[in-house]
């Protein structure tokens, strides 16, 4: 297991933190996405397709 801290702007993360993006799952799963398109050589998410990510995990955790 690793341990990563970053800093972020106050109202990027407390905008994050309300999203409920700053848990460990969402940022794992965020980070799994963004490194599945980075091993296929895929240029860097578009806006939209970085959304829907977000919006299909919240999705699960509100199941």
């Amino acid at each position: 297991m690793t341990t990563i801290t970053f800093d972020l702007p106050e109202d990027i993360a407390e905008q994050a933190r309300r999203e409920g993006l700053l848990t460990a799952e969402a940022l794992r799963e965020l980070l799994e996405e963004a490194t599945r398109a980075a091993l296929q050589d895929a240029p860097p998410l578009p806006e939209d397709a970085l959304r829907a990510i977000i919006r299909a995990t919240r999705a699960r955790r509100a199941a």
